[in-house]
């Protein structure tokens, strides 16, 4: 018997058919930390985050650890590119 392959966390985010701006309002978590979650730059979320994932997405909470687990862990960000447009203002 084959096991379902198991997806990343951004897997999940495209499967939703939801914007990230969307689920963030609706789980009431910060866009940038989830971008942080679904890159891997963090992956040791609370139990809320996780349930509150699950039930925007969809998918039990299992689902969700599943996918955090399987999502590499990222140590460093890319430097910003010249010209690309900075956070600050």
């Amino acid at each position: 018997m084959s096991q379902a392959p198991i997806h990343t966390l951004a897997d999940l985010f495209a499967r939703s058919g939801k914007r990230q701006s969307v689920i963030a309002r609706e789980t009431e978590i910060a866009e940038s930390y989830l971008g942080d979650l679904k890159r891997g730059f963090r992956w040791n979320p609370s139990i809320e985050t996780v349930r509150r994932l699950a039930v925007a997405l969809g998918v039990d909470e299992a689902a969700v650890s599943a996918a955090l687990a399987a999502t590499p862990h990222q140590t460093e960000r890319e430097p910003r590119r010249a010209g690309a447009p900075s956070s600050a203002a």
